[in-house]
């Protein structure tokens, strides 16, 4: 298990679909609870967790306000948390310069879904799953 941070984290959920007709697993709040939960079984105090959302919208976005919030503040955190990487974006490129930003600030990302703790991008096929 790992060791409790020191710094805060973060958990990122996005939703591309109106909140009353997106499926259970892909709702804001669904994500958000698995990332509590995780972060929660990694030692971290609700007080260090930020939460940062985007509710509907579109994973192939060009910009999303909160994450780009989010990033804007990386060095303040010490993980960030997402359900799936698909969450961060479904357009290739800003995955991978998001996830690259993220992982060169010595953040680490943990994603929830499957208890992976990425530390490069190894497996760009993760990036382009669809749920």
């Amino acid at each position: 298990m790992p060791e409790a941070t020191t710094r805060k984290v973060a958990i990122y959920a996005r939703t591309n679909q109106d909140p009353r007709t997106v499926s259970e697993y892909r709702r804001l709040q669904t994500q958000i609870d698995l990332c509590l939960s995780v972060a929660e079984s990694h030692g971290v105090s609700t007080d260090d967790i930020h939460i940062y959302k985007d509710e509907g919208l579109s994973g192939s976005a060009k910009s999303a306000p909160n994450l780009d919030k989010l990033l804007s503040k990386i060095a303040e955190y010490g993980s960030i948390y997402v359900s799936s990487l698909t969450r961060i974006s479904r357009d290739g490129i800003r995955a991978a310069e998001a996830i690259n930003r993220i992982l060169s600030s010595a953040t680490t990302i943990w994603c929830c879904d499957t208890g992976e703790q990425i530390t490069n991008l190894k497996k760009p096929s993760i990036i382009a799953k669809r749920d």
